[in-house]
């Protein structure tokens, strides 16, 4: 990935859903071997070397926003209790 650590970041492309319009795909988005999130497509995707080119760029903006944004305190996920 251009620009993305390919050290620290690794994405994986999987279809979502096969329909008579098509097949949608989305991306999982891994930092350090933990998942960090999914980004996903709204349409369907010709074929799986398309989808992998359009979230590839989505995925890569996605981790530039994520790195670049103001961190407050502890960011890592916490379990809510009552």
């Amino acid at each position: 990935m251009q620009g993305v650590d390919t050290t620290t970041w690794e994405i994986q492309v999987h279809p979502a859903f096969t329909g008579l319009g098509g097949t949608r795909y989305h991306a999982d988005l891994f930092r350090q071997g933990e998942w960090v999130a999914r980004i996903a497509m709204s349409e369907a995707a010709p074929s799986l070397s398309e989808a992998e080119k359009i979230l590839s760029e989505r995925c890569r903006d996605w981790i530039a926003r994520h790195e670049e944004r103001e961190r407050r305190g502890d960011t890592s996920f916490q379990i809510l209790r009552r």
